[in-house]
């Protein structure tokens, strides 16, 4: 299944990394759109993607870096458009040519973005706003996510099919009240 999957929507799932998507031969396009990926370097394991043309990654964190773009575009070569925008031959083979530079640009951000997130988290207790009510962060892996997506949509199609049930019996009125048979 994964060979054979053209195009992957992972956008807001809260996916810090990209990893574990070489199985995925045929990709073409890739939304990452508004995740918290900071760690701009691990997008570098898609080159095996030789198919991908299209990524999203607008709304992360590491799409703020200085030469973002450029990182990505020399570091993927076979993209064509990145967050919407055609890639041209100048912009990828400037990119190409002073990609180590910019690779060490790159690191260097992350660095200082995790820092600060570090430091952040230790200012609040060691406690993300997300994490109230919970033991443990959430956080999921690109595998993670594309295994629950169809378990969630299986779910709510099941419940959606028991309201549909109940509101053609009678027995459920405007949002799950109880109708009263005598009025």
């Amino acid at each position: 299944m994964l060979k054979q999957m053209q195009y992957l929507n992972l956008a807001l799932n809260n996916i810090t990394k990209v990893e574990n998507l070489e199985k995925c031969e045929n990709l073409s396009k890739l939304d990452l759109t508004v995740n918290f990926v900071a760690d701009l370097t691990s997008i570098e394991s898609l080159k095996a993607n030789i198919f991908l043309e299209e990524m999203y990654m607008t709304g992360n964190p590491c799409s703020k870096y200085d030469n973002y773009r450029d990182f990505v575009v020399g570091s993927l070569t076979q993209l064509q458009r990145l967050d919407g925008i055609d890639i041209t031959n100048t912009e990828r083979l400037e990119a190409i040519q002073d990609l180590p530079n910019i690779r060490k640009s790159i690191v260097a951000q992350q660095e200082d973005y995790f820092l600060k997130q570090k430091k952040k988290k230790e200012g609040t207790g060691g406690r993300w706003y997300t994490d109230i009510g919970s033991e443990v962060a959430q956080t999921a892996t690109i595998e993670e996510v594309t295994e629950e997506v169809p378990v969630k949509k299986k779910r709510r199609a099941k419940e959606e099919g028991k309201r549909r049930i109940l509101e053609h019996s009678g027995r459920v009125h405007a949002g799950n009240e109880k109708r009263d048979p005598q009025k």
